[in-house]
């Protein structure tokens, strides 16, 4: 398994070839960086699935979370945010949420966003994509 480097899977396109025993890591946030807009997240999220399940190698969603720069921090657009992502992971070789338990960071604790929007999110539709 090789990490990205935070860097996207098409610096890596030709560094692998198809059928190789590896797998790429991506980390996919949208905490970082100043120019993330709602509608640059909803993009992103939407087209990450398709390109995951097209690459020429299996690759795994290392870390995921819903946090962001504080850009539509409401209750429905998180649940929306969670939900588009799982769903789009659903097409990547696997995914991990970043923690299952991360005390007073709740956007990055599986726990707690589920405690905010519910378990039911996961199985619901996102509306992003």
């Amino acid at each position: 398994m090789y990490h990205d480097g935070f860097v996207g899977m098409k610096e890596w396109k030709d560094v692998f070839v198809s059928g190789e025993d590896v797998v790429l890591d991506l980390h996919n946030y949208w905490a970082f960086g100043g120019d993330m807009t709602e509608g640059r997240v909803k993009d992103e999220v939407c087209a990450r699935g398709d390109e995951m399940a097209g690459f020429h190698v299996p690759v795994m969603v290392g870390e995921w979370s819903i946090a962001t720069n504080g850009i539509a921090d409401t209750n429905a657009w998180q649940q929306s945010f969670y939900t588009s992502q799982l769903q789009q992971y659903m097409k990547a070789a696997g995914h991990t949420f970043w923690s299952l338990k991360a005390n007073g960071m709740r956007n990055w604790s599986l726990m707690a966003v589920e405690d905010l929007i519910g378990t039911s999110a996961a199985h619901g539709n996102g509306d992003f994509c």
